[in-house]
């Protein structure tokens, strides 16, 4: 697996919460981005617990400018 394009999908991703000024669908962007990432089984399972976690834990940081209501 190629940590450097799992290290890039993190970095912007935490653009969105570092400065609020990042459109809410940039945010929205971090599972696809780990999704265009070739991997082994074993990796794309860890890569999705990665995308899981943000959607469980990450509404907690969000700009309050950015909030929107869960759509799940």
């Amino acid at each position: 697996m190629n940590i450097s394009a799992v290290n890039n999908c993190c970095l912007r991703h935490d653009q969105c919460y570092s400065s609020c000024a990042v459109p809410q669908i940039t945010c929205d962007n971090f599972c696809a981005c780990l999704g265009t990432i070739p991997a082994s089984l074993h990796c794309q399972n860890n890569l999705a617990l990665h995308c899981n976690a943000v959607h469980w834990l990450g509404h907690k940081y969000i700009c309050p400018s950015m909030a929107q209501p869960p759509t799940d």
